[in-house]
This record gives structure tokens, sequence and C-alpha cells, in this order.
């Protein structure tokens, strides 16, 4: 499938979905980043893989470490997310969760990531998310119009505009 004509996070989001789709084993949407215990390896969720696949360095392995879910930020990343490790030496490294990387990368609001990135969704769900945030279907990587309007919001409250 030919992606040039997307811009690279566009194409970060089509190549992971690409990859949930075609290796569900290295998919699991409830966590940004696990531990596979069958596998000497760890599964992603979409968003995991759309930050792995733009190069971001995890800041830990350890699964029990508070940044986990961190990767080292880059300089013009949202600052509300950025945060500071104090490490040995006086040295200290700013981090950023793969929430805030995913919505300074694609310029979304946090409410519209979560509708892409929701630990309930399906591929199904993830694919309608990708189309209605940012008009890409990953299915075929072809820009396609964003509905005017969206049904309502799974959050169960119908005034909300987020909906998928």
């Amino acid at each position: 499938m030919d992606l040039s004509h997307l811009s690279h996070p566009e194409r970060l989001a089509v190549e992971a979905w690409q990859l949930i789709k075609n290796h569900p084993e290295q998919w699991r949407q409830e966590a940004w980043r696990s531990p596979d215990p069958t596998r000497c390896g760890t599964q992603l969720c979409w968003g995991g893989h759309v930050v792995a696949l733009d190069g971001g360095i995890w800041v830990t392995d350890d699964p029990c470490n508070g940044f986990y879910n961190h990767v080292i930020a880059r300089p013009g990343e949202s600052e509300w997310s950025i945060r500071k490790i104090h490490a040995e030496h006086d040295l200290v490294f700013s981090v950023i969760s793969v929430e805030g990387r995913l919505t300074s990368l694609f310029g979304i609001s946090p409410d519209q990531m979560f509708r892409i990135t929701s630990g309930d969704n399906t591929i199904t769900d993830i694919r309608r998310a990708i189309i209605n945030v940012l008009g890409i279907d990953p299915s075929t990587g072809e820009r396609v119009s964003k509905p005017e309007k969206v049904s309502t919001c799974y959050c169960g409250n119908p005034a909300c505009v987020f909906g998928v």
C-alpha cells in the first residue's frame, strides 16, 4: 500500500493499525504497553505501536516502574505532559507518556486521542475512530471526509461531541 501521500503521523496511524490487524499476537488494547508472559516480548495497544514505530525510546523495561509507559521527550512536545526524572549523577531526563506523545504527534486533544486508544476498543472501533478523528481510513490508507455529525459518544452522554 502506497502511503507517500500521507504525512508522517498519518502514515504511523495506518502502519500501526495494519500491524495490529495482521499481527494480533502483538496487540493488547487494554494497556499502552504490557509484557507478554507467553513470549519474550511486549504487547502494545495501537497507541503504543504508533510510539514504537515513531522511534520512541522507552524509559524503562520494568513493568513495575511508574515510567514504564513513558518515552524520552522530544523538543517541542506539549509541556503539560512532560515530566522530569532525576537520575544518578545529577542527570535529569524529560519524559512524556504515550498519551502525551500521541496528542503532540497528531495535534489532537486528549479526548480525541482517547477515542482512538480506549482500552475497550476493538480493531473495528479503532479504525472508525481513526477515520472520525484523523480523516484517514487505515484499511486503505486513503483520506476520507470526516463526518459532520457523529453518533453519540460511548461515554453515554448524548451531549458529548466526541462520538464515535
